[in-house]
């Protein structure tokens, strides 16, 4: 219940954490560079200010990033329609800002594996994205994508909670 060390730095920091995953372990020795992302994003504001936190990286004009939104799968495919149009919103201000990113809806049940198998579809170096910092009996019982995402991830994962801080302008006053 109490969860791990690197869970308890997530859930308690005040900055975001990049983690490297066990499966990762590829990666000993080796300096972590950040520069094609997959940013899972739900629609919720506290998931856009991962977005935030890249731009306030030094070499943030280096970033290549695939904002990618799961929905559940629906007959009028309304939701993903929805997504599409609030992901090109986001690509064109994140575009605006001198980075590279695109959009990508995809309709499914489980938001984890798709973003896993993103991984290797979009030759992504690293996973950016938030988790509500839940812990204990809350995490048990709701669950977790983000801890779903770093355990079976092959690469970095940057996560943000909703208390992180970082110093640049917010991408909503651009």
């Amino acid at each position: 219940i109490h969860g791990s060390v690197a869970d308890r730095v997530v859930r308690e920091g005040t900055r975001p954490v990049v983690l490297v995953p066990p499966r990762a372990d590829y990666m000993v020795g080796r300096d972590v560079h950040l520069r094609r992302g997959l940013v899972p994003v739900d629609g919720s504001t506290t998931a856009l200010t991962v977005v935030d936190h890249l731009l306030a990286f030094p070499n943030s004009h280096e970033l290549d990033l695939v904002l990618l939104q799961v929905v559940p799968p629906e007959p009028n495919h309304g939701p993903a329609e929805n997504a599409e149009q609030a992901l090109t919103v986001l690509v064109e201000r994140v575009r605006a800002r001198g980075l590279t990113a695109e959009a990508r809806v995809v309709e499914a049940r489980t938001p984890a594996v798709v973003i896993v198998e993103a991984i290797r579809q979009d030759l992504v170096d690293f996973i950016a994205m938030t988790t509500r910092g839940a812990g204990g009996i809350a995490r048990t019982m709701l669950g977790s994508v983000a801890t779903a995402v770093v355990r079976a991830s092959e690469v970095p994962v940057l996560l943000v909670t909703r208390v992180s801080r970082f110093r640049r302008t917010s991408i909503r006053h651009a």
